[in-house]
Protein backbone atom coordinates (compact mmCIF):
# COMPACT_ATOMS: atom_id res chain seq x y z
CA UNK A 1 0.00 0.00 0.00
CA UNK A 2 1.14 3.71 -0.85
CA UNK A 3 2.20 6.28 1.34
CA UNK A 4 -1.03 8.22 -0.65
CA UNK A 5 -3.65 5.52 -0.40
CA UNK A 6 -3.02 5.04 3.54
CA UNK A 7 -3.56 9.02 3.82
CA UNK A 8 -6.81 8.67 1.61
CA UNK A 9 -7.66 5.63 3.96
CA UNK A 10 -7.14 7.64 6.84
CA UNK A 11 -9.03 10.69 5.48
CA UNK A 12 -12.17 8.61 4.94
CA UNK A 13 -11.93 7.21 8.49
CA UNK A 14 -11.53 10.69 9.74
CA UNK A 15 -15.06 11.67 7.64
CA UNK A 16 -16.50 8.44 8.81
CA UNK A 17 -15.62 9.69 12.29
CA UNK A 18 -16.24 13.00 12.54
CA UNK A 19 -20.01 12.63 10.82
CA UNK A 20 -20.72 10.29 13.04
CA UNK A 21 -19.81 12.16 15.82
CA UNK A 22 -21.04 15.44 14.64
CA UNK A 23 -24.49 13.77 14.10
CA UNK A 24 -24.69 12.45 18.31
CA UNK A 25 -23.43 15.90 18.84
CA UNK A 26 -26.02 17.44 16.50
CA UNK A 27 -28.71 14.93 17.99
CA UNK A 28 -27.86 15.71 21.70
CA UNK A 29 -28.29 19.59 21.60
CA UNK A 30 -31.65 18.81 19.66
CA UNK A 31 -32.73 16.73 22.10
CA UNK A 32 -31.83 17.58 25.32
CA UNK A 33 -30.05 21.07 24.65
CA UNK A 34 -27.24 23.22 25.83
CA UNK A 35 -26.99 24.87 29.46
CA UNK A 36 -27.24 28.40 29.22
CA UNK A 37 -23.48 29.47 29.77
CA UNK A 38 -22.63 31.26 32.50
CA UNK A 39 -19.32 32.35 31.34
CA UNK A 40 -17.55 32.81 28.50
CA UNK A 41 -15.09 30.35 29.21
CA UNK A 42 -18.14 28.05 29.73
CA UNK A 43 -19.76 29.17 26.17
CA UNK A 44 -15.92 29.04 24.20
CA UNK A 45 -15.94 25.59 25.37
CA UNK A 46 -19.68 24.39 24.29
CA UNK A 47 -18.65 25.98 20.72
CA UNK A 48 -15.37 23.66 20.43
CA UNK A 49 -17.78 20.59 21.71
CA UNK A 50 -19.81 20.98 19.20
CA UNK A 51 -16.95 21.95 15.95
CA UNK A 52 -14.34 19.47 17.02
CA UNK A 53 -16.53 16.57 14.89
CA UNK A 54 -16.66 19.03 11.96
CA UNK A 55 -13.26 19.88 12.28
CA UNK A 56 -12.04 15.85 12.04
CA UNK A 57 -14.00 15.53 8.84
CA UNK A 58 -12.79 18.43 7.01
CA UNK A 59 -9.41 17.33 7.88
CA UNK A 60 -10.33 13.95 6.86
CA UNK A 61 -11.96 15.48 3.20
CA UNK A 62 -8.33 17.11 2.88
CA UNK A 63 -6.64 14.01 3.52
CA UNK A 64 -9.25 11.90 0.92
CA UNK A 65 -8.72 14.85 -2.10
CA UNK A 66 -4.85 15.76 -1.66
CA UNK A 67 -3.43 12.60 -0.73
CA UNK A 68 -1.15 14.82 1.75
CA UNK A 69 -0.83 15.10 5.45
CA UNK A 70 -2.44 18.15 6.82
CA UNK A 71 1.25 19.62 8.06
CA UNK A 72 2.94 19.71 4.04
CA UNK A 73 0.08 22.17 3.43
CA UNK A 74 2.04 24.96 5.46
CA UNK A 75 5.05 24.53 3.10
CA UNK A 76 3.04 24.33 -0.04
CA UNK A 77 0.53 27.44 0.88
CA UNK A 78 3.84 29.21 1.47
CA UNK A 79 5.17 28.54 -1.74
CA UNK A 80 2.10 30.42 -3.76
CA UNK A 81 2.49 33.70 -4.97
CA UNK A 82 -0.14 36.33 -2.56
CA UNK A 83 -2.26 36.50 -5.06
CA UNK A 84 -2.72 32.96 -5.90
CA UNK A 85 -3.29 32.53 -1.72
CA UNK A 86 -6.21 35.05 -2.04
CA UNK A 87 -8.13 33.80 -4.82
CA UNK A 88 -7.41 30.26 -3.51
CA UNK A 89 -8.49 31.59 0.47
CA UNK A 90 -11.39 33.25 -1.14
CA UNK A 91 -12.24 30.53 -3.10
CA UNK A 92 -12.48 27.86 -0.13
CA UNK A 93 -14.18 30.55 2.01
CA UNK A 94 -16.75 30.92 -0.77
CA UNK A 95 -17.14 26.79 -1.12
CA UNK A 96 -17.62 26.29 2.67
CA UNK A 97 -20.49 28.93 2.69
CA UNK A 98 -22.27 27.10 0.28
CA UNK A 99 -21.84 23.98 2.03
CA UNK A 100 -22.84 25.69 4.75
CA UNK A 101 -26.38 27.56 3.16
CA UNK A 102 -27.00 24.10 1.15
CA UNK A 103 -26.75 21.76 4.16
CA UNK A 104 -28.86 24.02 6.69
CA UNK A 105 -31.42 24.48 3.70
CA UNK A 106 -31.67 21.07 3.16
CA UNK A 107 -31.94 20.36 7.33
CA UNK A 108 -34.87 23.00 7.32
CA UNK A 109 -36.25 21.27 3.68
CA UNK A 110 -36.65 17.41 5.35
CA UNK A 111 -37.75 18.73 8.92
CA UNK A 112 -34.62 18.78 11.36
CA UNK A 113 -34.93 21.63 12.31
Amino acid sequence: MSLKSSIRKKGVIQIVAGVIGYGLVFHFVLHEGLNPASTTWRAVGQMTVVALPGVLALVGVLHLVTGKQFSEFETYWMSLRGWHRGVLGFGVVLISLSAVVSLLIAAAYIGVI
